[in-house]
């Protein structure tokens, strides 16, 4: 069976998912948030986010709690990536890539740590 290209539509554009992470179209939720640090992904479904509070300063802080697990995220202009959790739209977060790091208005992750919290 020939696939047939429609060539008389117009691709449809998406914007480009953030440098850190990808989000929910608006007015969708997520049932699984997914943190790419450097030697793993972690994944925790969002009914076991106990908590998370944002520490702002020179380098904001946001620790999630997540099961037994505490999720250390670093960077600056947090803030949003809070407001996402909050509103289950945050699918996937990850350390923004270097070519960023420049920009003092974007949001930016520095590094994401997990410990597991006996």
């Amino acid at each position: 069976m020939n696939l047939k290209t429609q060539s008389d539509k117009a691709p449809i554009l998406l914007p480009p998912s953030p440098a850190w992470g990808e989000l929910a179209d608006a007015g969708q939720t997520e049932t699984v948030v997914a943190f790419e640090c450097t030697d793993a992904v972690y994944t925790y479904p969002y009914h076991t986010l106990a908590r998370w509070v944002l520490e702002s300063g020179k380098t904001d802080i946001l620790c999630v709690r997540a099961y037994e697990d505490e999720v250390t995220i670093r960077g600056r202009n947090l803030k949003a990536i809070g407001d996402a959790l909050g509103s289950a739209r945050l699918r996937v977060l990850r350390v923004t890539n270097v070519r960023y790091l420049d920009s003092k208005d974007t949001i930016l992750v520095d590094r994401i740590d997990i410990e597991r919290r006996q």
